[in-house]
């Protein structure tokens, strides 16, 4: 037979302290208003719950937002590298343009100084035209005198002085040469520079006169006229040969003429004669047609 064992307190029979007395488990128990509000936050945190999902799309948006975010940073991280190294391009410029204008300033003072100087030299050119012109004022071509070499220039100039009744004293002679042609480099023309025009003038005149002088009256075999070929030198300057070149060209027929000094260019009597003043050396340039 099962014998039950007791404790000393159901021996003594008093009531055990663990146990709730009936009282206590009637507060207990929840009230009808309790078991309400219960059910209220339940439903609270059931509404809560459902809309957690939306809660949780939108955490991501954002999430995806404050990426995209990051990604424009680090672009306007670039944006902002560019815009310093363009600014660091555009100082660099603004001085190489400073720098250019700066250049051009004095290049326009060089070329100021440039064209100045091309004036200066265009008027020392012009000068030096004129005094070679002014110094040629005085020559004497002779044509058709044979060469030969052992010649004396002043001696032929002597004697044809003597033959055209005109001599030319030898102090009163600048220089004498002969000079070569462009078409002929075998025939060479005496140059006679002598001190004043009127000693040129009037060797000219008298050489005029004297129509029947030849080379042979000076000793040499040839009987070519001479009294034709002694002329007034014009000289080489280049405005002047310029010009009798292009008249020439237009089938104008030059021809020197002595002309007053009193007389101003374009005073001719003769309406088919045009003046001209060309370095000091007065001109007539007489029109004839050739066909």
């Amino acid at each position: 037979m099962l014998k039950i064992k007791k404790c000393s307190t159901c021996k003594t029979g008093t009531a055990s302290p663990n146990l709730p007395s009936e009282k206590t488990v009637q507060e207990r128990v929840p009230s009808h208003g309790d078991l309400e509000n219960i059910r209220l936050e339940l439903s609270k945190i059931t509404k809560q719950i459902s809309s957690l999902p939306q809660l949780i799309a939108s955490v991501q948006t954002i999430q995806a937002d404050l990426s995209d975010l990051k990604v424009m940073k680090s672009e306007m991280m670039d944006v902002k590298n560019s815009l310093n190294h363009v600014h660091t391009s555009v100082e660099g410029l603004t001085k190489k343009l400073t720098e250019i204008d700066r250049e051009i300033q004095s290049l326009q003072k060089t070329k100021d100084d440039v064209v100045r100087v091309e004036n200066r030299l265009e008027n020392l050119e012009a000068a030096v035209r004129d005094n070679q012109q002014r110094s040629r004022l005085n020559n004497i071509e002779t044509k058709g005198v044979p060469v030969t070499s052992s010649e004396n220039l002043f001696t032929i100039i002597s004697i044809i002085g003597s033959k055209i009744g005109y001599e030319v004293p030898k102090e009163q002679i600048n220089y004498v040469a002969r000079v070569p042609q462009r078409n002929n480099k075998n025939s060479k023309n005496i140059i006679v520079s002598l001190h004043t025009r009127y000693l040129r003038d009037n060797f000219i005149a008298a050489a005029k006169k004297c129509k029947s002088l030849t080379a042979a009256d000076l000793g040499f075999s040839s009987d070519g006229s001479l009294t034709e070929g002694i002329y007034r030198r014009a000289g080489s300057s280049v405005v002047l040969t310029e010009l009798l070149a292009r008249f020439r060209r237009d089938a104008w027929s030059v021809q020197l003429v002595s002309i007053p000094r009193t007389m101003s260019p374009g005073c001719s009597s003769d309406s088919s004669v045009i003046c001209a003043n060309v370095s000091c050396y007065k001109i007539a340039i007489k029109h004839l047609y050739l066909p």
